[in-house]
């Protein structure tokens, strides 16, 4: 019981951390370990908290991505911004209403 509640207290520390960050590098191992945690404990509020990090990440990229003048980086970002969405989609599809995730996925899927 201890040790549930001790990590949970971590999870929060850390999703407030996340919260408080304009961006994350692409290849954030340990946001990617949390992300990979949250969805193993199925915690609705860690979940609702987790999806919007995932939205918010992926919508700074795709912001990045449409300033970007360079062509060639450009290109790259769609496989990016949907390793966010997708994810957000897979684990707040319960929570939120998804239909503008949905056709920003479909859109970058057509890139």
């Amino acid at each position: 019981m201890y040790f549930q509640n001790l990590e949970t207290i971590e999870i929060n520390e850390q999703l407030k951390r996340y919260d408080s960050k304009s961006d994350i590098n692409k290849n954030d191992s340990e946001f990617q370990n949390l992300i990979a945690k949250i969805k193993e404990r199925q915690e609705p509020i860690e979940l609702k908290k987790a999806t919007q990090l995932l939205i918010k990440f992926g919508n700074v990229r795709y912001e990045k991505m449409n300033s970007e003048q360079n062509n060639q980086r450009k290109q790259w970002f769609p496989k990016i911004i949907l390793q966010y969405y997708e994810k957000a989609l897979e684990m707040g599809d319960t929570f939120f209403d998804t239909t503008e995730l949905k056709k920003k996925i479909s859109v970058l899927k057509q890139q």
